[in-house]
């Protein structure tokens, strides 16, 4: 059994109240930016530390992005990342921010999300998306224009290979890049249910993809309304409608909070010019190799007024505060914050620390005695809603940091 049953709250599906839907929670997003091969170890460590941190002050679940090659989260391997964590974080939940789901095989991450649920007691969130950002995908074999066709291939054939029993008929399955048969099982058994799976989604038919599908996202506030009306209209089981919404999460980009809105505005702008000149690189790079995705639409501008205004949450504990309010509108159970932009310099690291700090302690405790909005109030914007938000956070944009 999931443990959604335990974020209490209420969710309305149609005229039916469920009361295990979510409440508000609060989760983490590391997105830190290496100095280079010397620098490696001590963003790992130092991010490992800031995990226990969280977990001991009641963030819901710490999430950590898949990336190669760029600099940009130098573990890589957010897998074995999130089994490290796994001994040590005992009240959070793990997941990935996303795993590049062309770039593995589906037996292969079937096999290695089960492993993790099992070492987190069933607390593991799968995160998927497709990549495309052309370093990446050069660099692993793949064409950044179309390796995203095959995402919905893959997550469906890892839902048919944790669903097989020995007995069951084999699963056979085939994607653009990969092919299988399996006769028996995977190995081994997920934790109770399977992984909750979540959609990185920037676009509509991305959302509406993993309503139809019944998986959860992550996505703007432009996209929610798409996604609660599309899983209103789906048909699913109260209990899949209620375990999507209590595991789906609203974005708010970079977040950073100080003492006071001045020095959490001077902190978050500091890390934002040192992600600017890291994107500065990558796109200098692109060009001298003549990379490109055409599909993707063009990286902001980190270091603008308008990049720090309209994509990140900042502020003094009561500023955030007000803001995660208002996006209980959504009817989503999770905000999803990205903790440590920027070069993760020792400074950098401290200011990082002060600041999951004071959201544990003056936002996280009021933040989990908020309900969300039902969803027909969720689903009544959608209407208005006549473009993707195209969020940074989960790359279909060139150079997006997290997949």
């Amino acid at each position: 059994m999931h443990l959604f049953a335990s974020l209490s709250g209420n969710v309305m599906v149609g005229s039916r109240l469920l009361t295990s839907g979510p409440i508000m929670r609060l989760s983490l997003f590391s997105v830190p930016i290496s100095g280079g091969p010397d620098s490696d170890r001590a963003i790992i460590f130092d991010v490992i530390d800031r995990a226990a941190l969280a977990d001991s002050l009641g963030f819901f679940c710490l999430y950590y992005p898949e990336h190669h090659f760029d600099d940009y989260c130098p573990w890589a391997d957010n897998m074995l990342l999130v089994a490290h964590l796994a001994a040590t974080v005992r009240r959070a939940h793990l997941g990935l921010s996303i795993a590049i789901a062309p770039f593995h095989h589906p037996v292969a991450l079937a096999e290695r999300a089960a492993l993790m649920s099992q070492l987190t007691d069933g607390k593991f969130i799968l995160g998927v998306g497709s990549g495309g950002v052309p370093l990446e995908s050069t660099g692993m074999g793949f064409d950044p224009a179309t390796q995203g066709e095959e995402l919905e291939s893959i997550v469906v054939a890892v839902e048919k290979l944790w669903a097989k029993r020995p007995a069951d008929p084999p699963v056979d399955f085939s994607t653009r890049r990969y092919a299988g048969k399996v006769v028996q099982r995977i190995m081994p058994a997920s934790a109770g249910s399977p992984p909750v799976i979540k959609l990185a989604c920037v676009r509509p038919d991305r959302a509406l993809l993993a309503a139809t599908k019944g998986w959860a996202v992550f996505t703007g506030e432009k996209i929610a309304p798409v996604y609660v009306r599309a899983l209103l209209d789906a048909g699913h089981a109260e209990e899949t409608v209620a375990r999507c919404l209590a595991y789906s999460s609203i974005s708010v980009g970079p977040m950073h909070v100080a003492e006071t809105d001045t020095l959490a505005r001077t902190e978050l702008i500091a890390a934002l010019q040192t992600r600017q000149q890291w994107l500065d690189r990558q796109k200098m790079l692109e060009t001298r190799h003549n990379l490109g995705n055409p599909l993707m639409v063009p990286a902001p501008d980190y270091a603008s007024e308008a990049y720090l205004s309209a994509r990140c949450l900042y502020g003094s504990p009561a500023t955030v505060l007000a803001r995660m309010r208002s996006l209980a509108r959504l009817g989503f159970g999770e905000i999803l914050g990205e903790s440590d932009v920027g070069l993760n310099t020792p400074e950098r690291m401290a200011a990082v620390r002060r600041s999951i700090t004071l959201l544990g302690q003056e936002v996280i405790p009021v933040l989990n005695g908020i309900v969300p909005a039902n969803t027909q109030e969720a689903a009544a914007s959608v209407d208005r809603v006549v473009q993707a938000e195209v969020h940074p956070a989960f790359g279909e944009a060139p150079h997006a940091p997290a997949g």
